[in-house]
């Protein structure tokens, strides 16, 4: 139950988070702490979730042309 809570609270802390960080770090970082949140070990997370990013990033950005929010780093 405690897992699930955090979870959602995880994914309300993205949504609220997309036009400050914008759309694919916040991703990344919701990416990275629901697999932690799994049990996965750091090497594993921060690898699923980088490389989620940058295909995020690539597949619908650069791709699809699709627009997003941006953050202050420029994606």
């Amino acid at each position: 139950m405690k897992r699930k809570s955090l979870a959602y609270l995880a994914i309300l802390a993205f949504v609220i988070g997309l036009d400050f960080l914008g759309f694919v770090t916040a991703f990344t970082i919701l990416v990275a702490f629901l697999l932690k949140l799994e049990g996965e070990k750091w090497r594993s997370v921060f690898c699923v979730a980088l490389a989620s990013g940058i295909g995020f990033h690539l597949f619908f950005i650069r791709l699809l042309a699709v627009e997003l929010p941006i953050g202050p780093l420029g994606f």
